[in-house]
């Protein structure tokens, strides 16, 4: 299965799941971050360079609270062979040295899996 399918699947899973009342946090707010694809011109490409794309930024951000923390967290959604680029495994990093969650999903129920252990998933 392509990776945008997983996580059209997993979007639409999760929005199911808020719809029936299923969101443990307090508040939660999430986004797809359109940082992958080609670019369609060196030019388009140098535009997000001086605008600060941030190249490897994982496909989502989650934050939530559970009404006194506000925490945040990133999925990278992945198909079931593919492996992270150079730049994604130094978000990763990143994201271990401040202590932010980061995971690799590979299927729609790793994502929510993962929702779930991040205590934003009941």
């Amino acid at each position: 299965m392509k990776e945008n399918l997983i996580c059209i699947r997993f979007i639409n899973q999760l929005k199911d799941l808020e719809a029936i009342n299923q969101i443990k946090a307090e508040h939660l707010m999430y986004f797809h971050i359109p940082n992958g694809g080609s670019r369609k011109s060196s030019l388009e490409g140098y535009q997000f360079k001086i605008i600060g794309v941030l190249p490897g930024v994982a496909d989502y951000q989650f934050m939530w609270s559970d009404g006194s923390l506000t925490k945040i967290g990133f999925i990278e959604f992945k198909t079931a062979k593919g492996k992270q680029q150079p730049t994604q495994k130094a978000f990763e990093e990143k994201c271990k040295l401040l202590n932010i969650p980061y995971e690799i999903a590979r299927s729609t129920e790793d994502g929510i899996n993962i929702l779930k252990e991040w205590q934003i998933l009941k």
